[in-house]
């Protein structure tokens, strides 16, 4: 039997094969449509409760920057961001009448912190 590349990597991993197979063959767990990361995303934010100053929507590059009025700020709206993105993510699956269990809710997102600035690219 011919292993893909996939597989390969998950017993480098030390991953069951067959459990990953399992789960994905019936469907178990569906990916979040990359569509629904900015609506997800924009939740978060509104989450997050803390003022900001300024909010930039780059949708093209899929790119949001986030300017506070001090760094302290920032840092908060960080903590906060990473506290309610699963909160998130739940409440925008129900929004869609769809159940948030079937679903992986994992994000490939990567923010980073810089001065009084927040940025999320998804």
């Amino acid at each position: 039997m011919i292993k893909t590349q996939v597989e390969q990597t998950l017993e480098e991993l030390n991953v069951n094969v067959a459990n990953v197979k399992e789960l994905y063959t019936d469907n178990v767990q569906r990916i979040i449509p990359k569509e629904w990361y900015f609506s997800i995303i924009e939740k978060c934010i509104n989450l997050c409760e803390i003022t900001t100053e300024n909010i930039n929507f780059n949708k093209k590059d899929r790119i949001i920057t986030i300017i506070f009025k001090s760094e302290g700020y920032a840092e908060k709206f960080e903590e906060s961001f990473h506290s309610n993105v699963l909160k998130a993510v739940n409440n925008v699956i129900q929004s869609k009448n769809e159940n948030p269990k079937v679903y992986n809710r994992a994000l490939i997102l990567e923010t980073s912190q810089e001065g009084i600035s927040f940025k999320i690219s998804y």
